[in-house]
């Protein structure tokens, strides 16, 4: 698997004798990959296939984790969470009310209990 600037992100093979060979590859991070076969023998040079792609990936979004919530009086907690992969901002919402905090930090001060989810 090769990323758009053409470095290999990952190789993989197979020695089964059979027609038809598959392979899972899990991208790391959004974007367009390529994949090229080839065919190796001993004693002889490799010799490439027809390039497949570019194949564009995105990377799903992950559950973000809390590692902390601490009180800090009249009401207030810390909030502190791993970072998402890929995430462009949190959303924290208090239930019960309308408040709703975004940051683009893995820290936020809510009130009451809340609800985190990454975007």
């Amino acid at each position: 698997m090769k990323a758009s600037d053409g470095d290999v992100i990952e190789e993989k093979s197979s020695s089964a004798e059979k027609d038809e060979h598959s392979m899972v590859f899990i991208p790391t991070a959004s974007g367009d990959y390529e994949f090229v076969p080839t065919a190796v023998r001993e004693g002889e040079e490799p010799l490439e296939g027809a390039a497949y792609g570019p194949v564009a990936f995105v990377l799903p979004l992950a559950q973000p984790f809390v590692k902390s919530a601490s009180n800090v009086g009249g009401g207030n907690v810390d909030l502190e969470w791993e970072a998402v992969p890929e995430a462009e901002k949190y959303e924290v919402t208090v239930d019960g009310t309308d408040i709703k905090v975004e940051s683009d930090s893995c820290k936020a001060t809510v009130g009451r209990c809340c609800h985190l989810v990454s975007r």
